[in-house]
């Protein structure tokens, strides 16, 4: 036979490249197994769906819960010990607009995430 013929495949575009149950990446010319690139896994997963900094339609601070809200100036506090006292001057509005959960005051997919 003249010509050689050669299996190819592409990039997957929503989901990472798995055989076997067992997802695999491209390190330059080399397959590796991709749960020992925890990074490269998240990157594959997400590709082009920022969940956490889209803008979530019709949705108020007042849907946020307040007990979340509270968490999350907890832990800016202790992340955060030199902004401490400006921290309790500032609304929940200046807040969440500050640490970027929210875009210009709208509610992000990051600020609707249930606290952990």
């Amino acid at each position: 036979m003249g010509a050689s013929s050669c299996l190819s495949i592409g990039p997957a575009p929503n989901q990472p490249v798995q055989f076997m149950g067992k997802g695999y990446a491209r390190s330059g010319a080399s397959k590796v197994d991709l749960s020992r690139h925890p990074d490269k896994a998240r990157a594959l997963w997400t590709k082009g769906q920022d969940w956490s900094a889209a803008i979530c339609d019709h949705a108020s601070l007042e849907d946020l819960d307040p007990l979340a809200i509270a968490k999350a100036r907890d832990q800016f506090r202790e992340k955060n010990p030199a902004k401490a006292s400006e921290l309790s001057a500032w609304t929940d509005l200046a807040f969440l607009n500050k640490t970027k959960l929210l875009k210009q005051g709208a509610i992000t997919g990051n600020a609707a995430a249930p606290a952990l």
